[in-house]
């Protein structure tokens, strides 16, 4: 005997979570909204709305997905850990001799992707504020100062995937975005993925002035202009499902090992400054199974700054 089991949804509260969407939109506190519900085989549900003519939302419109950027760029990493080119638990100072200081030399690529490094996080105000001055960049996090010694806390930092992303070029013999292109977007189908978007299908970032004097063009520009290796893809509806299927149907670029590395909880007994115990896989990040995050121990899901 054959004992098959068929995923079913309620309709009436997906169609509810659509209607929520699209009254966010109307309402004004966003200029537009995609949203797709999954299996891991086949799209189930999508929709796309928008305020206006001018913002027209569609498939092939380029959302800024800020650290969703994190777990993409995490997958070329882990490739360099399948094939025997890096080693999570060496220092990272083996690779990247001129990261050096106090304490640096305990940071391991572990570390980096656990959010356990000890590196500051830098927002996007104090970036644009710094300008021309680049307060986000490789340099930048070699010359930063650790706030505490690498896997005694957790704390969250876009800085460190810089040096992930030096990692990237200098292991894998190509600039990141290239290593990140040929390894892991082109492969899974995500030819619409990266760094430098079509004007023309952007959506605009609602904040990305950060309060700042800039015009919204220049603070877009400049935010482009710095390819964010932590925070800077651009990325459509379509290729953030391929890259969710991926996760789940055993059609990734990573083995099934790995995969159950990256999403299993690597933090839970390490807490922030504020005593609080934040739960990190590699890059992803796993949630208590409290409040508003309902799920199983073995969910995991990352978000980004600009409600992606």
């Amino acid at each position: 005997e054959v004992l098959c089991c068929v995923l079913t949804f309620d309709t009436a509260r997906l169609e509810q979570a659509m209607e929520l969407a699209g009254e966010i939109v109307r309402s004004g506190r966003s200029v537009g909204a995609a949203i797709a519900v999954s299996s891991s085989q086949a799209l189930i549900h999508e929709a796309f709305f928008s305020d206006s003519d001018a913002n027209r939302v569609s498939p092939e419109s380029r959302f800024l997905i800020a650290s969703l950027t994190k777990p993409i760029l995490a997958t070329a990493v882990m490739q360099l850990v399948e094939r025997g080119r890096l080693s999570l638990a060496a220092p990272v100072s083996l690779y990247l001799p001129e990261f050096s200081g106090k304490w640096k030399d305990r940071v391991n690529t572990w570390h980096l992707l656990t959010h356990t490094s000890g590196l500051p996080e830098i927002s996007w105000q104090t970036t644009l504020e710094a300008l021309p001055d680049c307060v986000v960049s490789y340099e930048a996090a070699c010359a930063a100062n650790l706030t505490f010694l690498p896997g005694t806390q957790v704390s969250y930092s876009t800085l460190s995937f810089y040096l992930l992303a030096e990692l990237l070029t200098r292991l894998g013999g190509q600039p990141y975005q290239r290593v990140l292109e040929d390894h892991v977007l082109e492969p899974l189908g995500m030819r619409a993925t990266g760094w430098n978007p079509p004007r023309h299908l952007t959506v605009p970032v609602a904040g990305m002035t950060a309060g700042t004097e800039l015009d919204h063009q220049t603070a877009t520009d400049s935010f482009i202009s710095f390819q964010m290796p932590g925070a800077g893809l651009w990325s459509t509806l379509p290729d953030l499902v391929k890259f969710g299927q991926a996760q789940l149907n055993g059609n990734h670029v990573l083995n099934s090992h790995t995969q159950a590395w990256m999403t299993r909880d690597h933090t839970i007994h390490l807490q922030n400054a504020d005593g609080e115990t934040p739960h990190y896989g590699l890059a992803w990040r796993k949630r208590p199974l409290t409040g508003c995050w309902p799920g199983s121990p073995r969910a995991f899901e990352h978000d980004g700054a600009t409600g992606s």
